[in-house]
């Protein structure tokens, strides 16, 4: 079982807490696949990154939410700390 749920939302992505406690959700970091052209102007495929710094407390089933640049989103990697551990941790996860 996943600890977040994640659910697009028009331009917005919505993270839900699925564990049984308070979470601090310090940074996310948004993969989005966007096409380029190479030197011989051929379609090349690539991952740009955004990350967004967050800083805030999630009860549990509650969620955040983090407005998207652009729709093609492919991995989230959300970096988080549980109420009683003094331990970051961090969890990916693929669209």
């Amino acid at each position: 079982m996943r600890l977040f749920k994640l659910e697009k939302k028009q331009n917005q992505l919505e993270i839900i807490n699925n564990t049984p406690k308070k979470v601090l959700l310090r940074r996310v970091a948004l993969s989005y696949e966007v096409t380029t052209f190479g030197y011989e102007m051929e379609r090349v495929p690539k991952l740009i990154t955004e990350e967004v710094s967050l800083e805030k407390e999630v009860e549990p089933e509650k969620s955040i939410r983090i407005p998207l640049k652009l729709d093609t989103l492919k991995r989230v990697s959300i970096v988080y700390r549980a109420e009683d551990s003094d331990i970051t941790l961090r969890e990916d996860i693929d669209l």
